[in-house]
């Protein structure tokens, strides 16, 4: 993906960072088929709801006894740990509140993400694409920015009307496409 893309011109107003986690913070991908292969182990046929029920239940169990896989941190984990104290952190994903929180504890960052006005599946039942779940922060914090990986983070960014920044999937590159938006950012 190269280059980011911005919907407007930052500036130097926006404080509040959101963060998609797969594909901007680790890769989610060992950590859902762990907990997908145990939840279809227990269930049939099920609604949605219910799927996301068990999802979240077998996530807590599978935390609980220490069998979930370690999230590989990207380099934006780096990033946001050097600057903590320079802007305020959400996330909005299409996973699941406790699978997030795991991954946000594992990569030593759960405390510097404002939990309460984060969005994921369990709390907000519209993707990122149709920008509800960016619209539900945004009342909160207006001066927000979207970091994300895909063209939905982009499209639903759009949507809410909240500039945006595509990086690179966890590559190195996507840590000196950000610096260089930061810098640009705060001149």
């Amino acid at each position: 993906m190269g280059t980011p893309f911005l919907l407007v011109t930052p500036k130097k107003s926006m404080k509040t960072l959101i963060f998609d986690i797969d594909g901007t913070l680790t890769d989610m991908g060992p950590i859902e088929r762990t907990i997908e292969q145990v939840v279809r182990l227990r269930t049939g046929r099920v609604s949605k709801k219910e799927y996301q029920r068990l999802y979240d239940q077998v996530t807590r169990r599978l935390q609980k006894d220490g069998l979930l896989p370690k999230p590989v941190a990207f380099p934006l984990v780096q990033w946001i740990k050097k600057n903590k104290t320079s802007y305020r952190f959400v996330y909005a994903t299409g996973g699941e509140t406790s699978e997030s929180q795991y991954i946000l504890r594992e990569l030593g960052l759960l405390d510097l993400f404002d939990l309460e006005n984060s969005v994921s599946a369990t709390n907000c039942r519209f993707s990122k694409k149709t920008g509800i779940p960016f619209r539900r922060i945004i009342k909160k914090y207006p001066d927000c920015i979207v970091i994300g990986d895909s063209e939905k983070d982009c499209q639903g960014a759009e949507k809410a009307k909240a500039p945006f920044i595509l990086v690179s999937r966890g590559a190195p590159s996507s840590l000196k496409e950000f610096e260089a938006f930061e810098k640009r950012l705060v001149e």
